[in-house]
């Protein structure tokens, strides 16, 4: 017989799945609203913070509630911040309407994944990862199926191909299930269960999220995986940990400015030279070396710049239409010191909050995922990817569960010890 419980746990998983997969498998596709394009994917994470919104109603857990609404809070600090500031540098420019909508909904999709991936805690908790990693799992091979049933033998060959050349030789039907943003969510899911040895269903999570990070195979991914987790570990067994937290994230500051002054100053001119393909890169970045400079009073030209940054010549187009150094494409709309303040408040900051908050294992634990994403960061256009973002949030919202919501506990206590003391002096 199923029990009231039970059947609120299935009605539950049923309408999370339902929201979930699609969410996972629609990439392209989108509606329009009042005259605004929303992706399905960022309407069908609404359709989750609605359903965690209407079970919160039937059984409000307001103590876990805060908790999550304290960590997104520091999660979008640095989203805020840098709408604000852009908000200054699009007057001073007289920017137009559809460059400012732009940077606005950028933000915006970033702000809607902390809330899907909340979402996703207040109804799960722990096994949010597990349901997670199985909607995506679904969602991909939905995407991978009708491909592999065009040619099941050539789509085994370019496989093997694939994994065998370490994603050196991508075949056609290969390209086509190469979606960067869940292959690098993916990647994120699998260094967190790699790094939780406790974590509920973690064989399970590691061999769906290592078997879609293969289809989909990234270099740049496995290099962020083997780097995020060596750290982890190697920082979780230092006593005085701290300093050596913050010494890593001034190292990580300074090398990203290095590598854009470096990418400024002819870089990819000089692999170039020396025999690399940098894949049209350097005419690029030659363009993009006109649109700012390394200067403390350079203030940058705003969100959203970067889409209207493409007036290049014809033969730059055939190469490249895309920054693939989201660190340089934050200075170009940053600018100098919004530059900097953008990268405190999204590495140094959300470190200090979560070994602050959470502790120890939490904060290195969002360190791992930080390092992942800044070498992402340095080759792709991987700052804005829903899914990454979705994973990383999600992830951050949990940390180390045996470590964590630790406040919630002391915020109990505190209201248990004011409300004594209250009464006490009544009765006294």
């Amino acid at each position: 017989m199923i029990t009231a419980g039970k059947a609120e746990r299935y009605i539950k998983l049923i309408l999370f799945f339902a929201c979930a997969i699609p969410m996972f498998f629609y990439i392209d596709g989108f509606i329009s609203i009042g005259g605004f394009g929303f992706m399905y994917h960022y309407l069908y994470g609404m359709g989750i913070m609605l359903i965690a919104f209407i079970f919160f109603l039937k059984d409000p857990d307001v103590w876990y509630t805060l908790e999550l609404l304290k960590d997104g809070a520091a999660l979008a600090l640095v989203y805020v911040l840098m709408v604000l500031w852009s908000f200054v540098i699009w007057s001073i420019q007289f920017e137009g309407q559809e460059t400012i909508i732009k940077g606005i909904f950028e933000n915006i999709y970033v702000l809607l994944a902390i809330g899907t991936a909340a979402a996703c805690r207040l109804l799960f908790r722990e096994k949010s990862v597990l349901y997670c990693c199985y909607a995506m799992s679904i969602g991909n091979l939905m995407i991978i199926i009708p491909i592999f049933m065009e040619n099941p033998s050539q789509f085994i060959t370019e496989l093997i191909n694939l994994v065998a050349t370490f994603g050196d030789d991508t075949g056609p039907l290969m390209k086509s299930i190469e979606i960067h943003d869940l292959t690098f969510a993916f990647g994120i899911i699998f260094l967190y269960a790699l790094i939780r040895k406790g974590l509920e269903g973690r064989i399970r999570i590691l061999i769906l999220s290592g078997i879609f990070s293969v289809t989909g195979l990234k270099r740049i991914a496995v290099a962020g995986i083997v780097l995020g987790y060596a750290i982890y570990e190697i920082l979780l067994r230092i006593k005085k940990y701290k300093k050596y937290v913050y010494i890593m994230c001034g190292v990580i500051i300074l090398a990203s400015f290095a590598y854009l002054c470096a990418v400024h100053y002819g870089l990819y001119d000089f692999l170039e030279l020396k025999g690399l393909n940098t894949k049209g890169r350097n005419l690029i970045y030659g363009h993009i070396n006109t649109l700012f400079e390394i200067n403390p009073v350079f203030m940058g030209n705003g969100l959203g710049f970067s889409s209207k940054s493409w007036d290049l010549p014809f033969y730059s187009k055939l190469f490249q239409d895309a920054y693939h150094n989201e660190f340089l494409k934050m200075y170009v709309e940053m600018g100098f010191c919004g530059y900097f303040v953008w990268i405190f408040l999204h590495l140094p900051f959300r470190v200090w909050y979560f070994i602050r908050v959470r502790g120890q294992a939490c904060g290195l634990m969002y360190l791992a995922t930080a390092i992942y994403c800044y070498i992402t960061y340095a080759t792709d256009n991987t700052y804005y990817y829903y899914y990454l973002n979705f994973a990383v949030f999600l992830i951050a919202f949990g940390g180390e569960e045996g470590h964590a919501y630790a406040s919630d506990r002391k915020i109990k206590e505190k209201f248990k010890r004011l409300v004594y003391s209250k009464t006490a002096s009544v009765s006294g």
